[in-house]
């Protein structure tokens, strides 16, 4: 495996390279699923890659362990993972390795891999603090620039879904959907290695653009309203990024944001 990578990302992003269920059975495992699982695990966290959806109804998903390893299906040229199942909740993964041609390899080679790419899904019914949430979530995310010694990788992705809230509050009863799509678009991030690690410099992203997009209709005592909004982030390189705004209610903001506090500051 190459040496593990520390790479900053102020996004969304969507997966780890390699997820493993352990709460299901399945047929005997092998050797060579094992070893190939541990290395996704050990690759995704070179990557500094989180976990798949970190918002607020879900949480972290889990990562699993390698009791039941992911298993490489021939057809697709994909590593499948067995469905995890938490909290009324379902999240299924896959992931790939790709050459410089985009073909599938079976394994990971630093020579020879040239990106991953990872899918993720989640959905099923969530209840919290009387709350009753459906969740319908998917994403793909495509890591390129894994080849020999690149200075930079490039993020591409894309994540749509939809919650659907049922909630009883002071104020009556409340009935929410939020659709969302959200999506990465060539972001460049460089690449710091072990032996800079002293300088102490964040890699801020330097190109590409994160756009995400909500639509939010909630319905209270019989009155419906509905916000559309969307963000438009463009990296420079630098800790301070333009931010566009648009907005159903507000029209179009320009802002900026930084990347060190997370402070979002609009004329």
């Amino acid at each position: 495996m190459r040496k593990s990578l520390s790479v900053f990302l102020p996004l969304i992003l969507l997966g780890v390279v390699a997820a493993c269920a352990d709460e299901t059975t399945g047929p005997q495992t092998s050797t060579d699923e094992v070893d190939a699982t541990a290395e996704a695990l050990a690759l995704a966290e070179g990557l500094a890659l989180p976990g798949t959806n970190t918002d607020r109804e879900t949480g972290a998903a889990p990562t699993g362990t390698l009791s039941q390893p992911c298993r490489y299906n021939e057809t697709e040229g994909r590593w499948v993972c067995a469905p995890i199942v938490r909290n009324g909740l379902t999240f299924r993964r896959s992931f790939a390795y790709l050459d410089e041609n985009g073909d599938p390899m079976r394994r990971f080679d630093p020579n020879l891999t040239a990106a991953t790419n990872t899918r993720n899904a989640v959905n099923g019914t969530l209840i919290r603090d009387g709350a009753t949430i459906q969740i319908r979530s998917a994403g793909e995310m495509t890591i390129s620039g894994l080849l020999g010694e690149e200075t930079s990788r490039t993020f591409d992705g894309r994540e749509i879904g939809r919650r659907e809230i049922d909630a009883v509050t002071d104020q009556g009863r409340v009935h929410s959907v939020i659709e969302f799509a959200n999506r990465t678009i060539a972001v460049v991030i460089p690449v710091v290695r072990q032996t800079d690690a002293t300088t102490r410099v964040r890699p801020w992203p330097l190109s590409g653009q994160t756009i995400r997009g909500h639509a939010v209709t909630a319905t209270r005592n019989g009155e419906t309203r509905t916000e559309r909004w969307r963000e438009t982030t463009t990296f420079n390189g630098t800790a301070i990024v333009p931010v566009e705004i648009v907005s159903s209610s507000r029209g179009t903001l320009s802002c900026v944001r930084n990347l060190e506090t997370g402070k979002l500051t609009c004329e």
